[in-house]
């Protein structure tokens, strides 16, 4: 039988968990507002092709795509619930990633408070504008690596799994952001070098095992990219010369708040989050797609910022009120060599225009 003290803790437990859970699904209701009515949602412009590789693996046609088969996970989530049917594929990918952002939040519950300043990062931007390209999934796990950090004994069998799978789903902008996470919050050593390495290079070679057998071409892939000088100079420049565009899509509104701490003087940082924003900075501007990268590789610099400044942020009054600046403040996106203050894919897919078309096509049916 629970005595009084026993009870009450339990109770206490209990109560704390509800409003956590209340929290998550708060700020999960924001983010969806904005990617849906402020940011505006659409699927990136190759988005059929993307369904239509589904349909050539599962016919087992000679697949000639380029560059997108390499990044996995939600084509093979389409295959093995063999959805061959475009809208329901579509419907797919929205749902699966707003899941995934609901559990980032909920990974990254220990911020408590100031979980709300993640509302005022470019990350939610780029899952609103690129809807169907895998950097949900390169956000989810790195959140579960920084929730696995936090714990007193470090499961290497944990992080060995989550590498893998950073290296399988997209193995560039996997390994830059694994460099910026252990980087910014966990203690190097062998053992875990060691079995990050492992991780990486074992879910490269089943990248290249599923590559080889969904007969994909390998003539134009990302790493074929990298090794032209004449692009990766071509892309730093362009980011040299639009840093501060490119800083605003991934710091975003969240950058009042840094001056904020710099102007009252109550900023924490150090070198590993200089350093880790350098790499960000590097690591995005080595392809075409630098504010699309750098809002996903900042993620964690920002993460770390609000940590270490936690104390300061928590004392600041109405933070709620700062989403609602998302409504003036302009997006900038650098996306090759151009800028953006609204989606590049405005115009193409939606989940919108995804539940219009699949409203029409059953009220049709009815009528037929």
């Amino acid at each position: 039988m629970l005595n009084r003290y026993t009870g009450k803790k339990l109770f206490r437990k209990i109560s704390t968990l509800f409003k956590l859970e209340n929290k998550n699904i708060l700020i999960f209701a924001y983010s969806q507002i904005l990617i849906l009515f402020v940011y505006k949602n659409s699927y990136v412009n190759n988005f059929g092709d993307h369904y239509h590789l589904i349909l050539d693996i599962f016919r087992r046609n000679e697949v000639i795509y380029d560059a997108h088969p390499e990044s996995p996970l939600f084509t093979i989530i389409g295959l093995i619930f063999s959805f061959q049917n475009f809208y329901i594929y579509g419907l797919l990918v929205y749902f699966v990633s707003s899941l995934l952002i609901f559990q980032i939040f909920k990974n990254l519950n220990f911020l408590e408070g100031n979980l709300i300043y993640l509302l005022l990062h470019g990350w939610l931007i780029t899952i609103s504008w690129w809807m169907g390209y895998v950097d949900i999934f390169t956000i989810f796990f790195s959140s579960i690596l920084i929730k696995l950090s936090r714990t007193n004994d470090i499961s290497l069998s944990k992080i060995f799994i989550v590498c893998t799978i950073m290296s399988f789903n997209h193995f560039g902008l996997g390994i830059i952001m694994l460099s910026i996470v252990f980087l910014l919050f966990y203690k190097l050593s062998f053992k875990l070098i060691s079995r990050s390495f492992l991780g990486i290079v074992f879910g490269s070679i089943l990248n290249s095992l599923y590559l080889v057998l969904i007969k994909y071409d390998f003539k134009d892939t990302r790493i074929g990219y990298v090794q032209n000088i004449d692009i990766v100079i071509s892309n730093a420049l362009s980011t040299l010369n639009n840093i501060g565009f490119v800083i605003n899509s991934g710091f975003y509104i969240f950058s009042l708040i840094i001056a904020y701490l710099i102007v009252t003087k109550k900023i924490r940082i150090n070198s590993f989050i200089i350093f880790g924003l350098l790499i960000a900075v590097l690591g995005s501007s080595i392809l075409y797609d630098t504010s699309r990268y750098f809002s996903i590789l900042s993620l964690p610099v920002v993460i770390k910022l609000i940590e270490i400044n936690k104390d300061t942020l928590l004392k600041i009054k109405y933070k709620e009120f700062l989403i609602l600046f998302s409504i003036f403040w302009p997006p900038t996106h650098l996306w090759e060599d151009r800028l953006y203050n609204i989606s590049p894919f405005i115009n193409d897919v939606s989940i919108f225009t995804l539940l219009n078309d699949i409203f029409n096509y059953f009220f049709k049916s009815i009528l037929i």
